[in-house]
C-alpha cells in the first residue's frame, strides 16, 4: 500500500477487489460490517465496533475509490467529518446513532431531490446556484432539463437540494387540485 495525499493506492487491485477488502469484517477486532452500498466511486458502509468489555458502537463511514485499471485506491471519512457527499442510503441513518445532524439532513434533503416532480411551465427557484431560477422544459433519465435567460441547463439530483420554490401553470395547478380530489375519493 502507498499513501498519497490521504488516499490509500495497492497495486494489482480492481475496483472490485477494493471494495470487497472494504466492506471485509473483522472479527478478531471486534469490527463487523453490517451493510454497504457503491454509489459511482463512494463506498457507504455501517460498521459495529464490540470492544471486549462488550460494548456496542456503529458509524457510517464514506470511502471515495479512484484509480484505473488494476490500480485502486481510496480515502476513508467518516460521518464525524462532515463528508460533503450526500448519495448515502436513507436506511443507513438508521442503522447508526448521528455523528453530524448537519450532514444527515442534507442526505435527507438530497433524496428527497430525488423524487421532486416538476411539470413542463414550472418556475423553479433556487439558492445558491449562478441561475437564480429556470423555467422547466422538460427531463432526460433522471434529470430535468431547465432554460433560463435562453440558455438550458442539465438540472442533475444533487443540485434539486438548492430549490427554494416552485411556481406551476394556472393549468397544472387546476389539474394536481383535480389529482388530490380523486385520491381522496378512492
Amino acid at each position: 500500500m502507498e499513501l498519497i495525499m490521504g488516499w490509500l493506492f495497492g497495486y494489482n487491485q480492481t475496483r472490485q477487489q477494493l471494495i470487497e477488502r472494504l466492506t471485509t469484517s473483522e472479527p478478531h477486532n471486534g469490527l463487523a460490517c453490517l451493510a454497504h452500498a457503491a454509489r459511482g466511486n463512494v463506498l457507504w458502509t455501517v460498521w459495529q465496533h464490540t470492544t471486549q468489555d462488550g460494548v456496542v458502537t456503529r458509524r457510517i463511514r464514506c470511502d471515495l475509490m479512484g484509480g484505473s485499471k488494476r490500480s485502486w485506491g481510496y480515502k476513508a471519512i467518516s460521518e464525524s467529518m462532515g463528508p460533503t457527499y450526500y448519495t448515502c442510503p436513507l436506511k443507513f441513518l438508521d442503522m447508526a446513532p448521528p455523528a453530524d445532524a448537519g450532514w444527515r439532513e442534507q442526505v435527507r434533503t438530497y433524496h428527497a431531490g430525488l423524487r421532486r416532480m416538476f411539470y413542463p411551465g414550472d418556475v423553479v427557484t433556487f439558492a445558491g446556484l449562478s441561475i437564480p431560477e429556470a423555467v422547466i422544459v422538460g427531463k432526460t433519465g433522471r434529470s430535468w432539463i431547465g432554460e433560463h435567460g435562453g440558455t438550458r441547463y442539465k438540472l442533475l439530483p444533487r443540485l434539486l437540494r438548492h430549490v427554494t420554490a416552485v411556481k406551476h401553470l394556472p393549468h397544472i395547478e387546476a389539474w394536481l387540485a383535480g389529482q388530490a380530489q380523486e385520491l381522496r375519493h378512492v
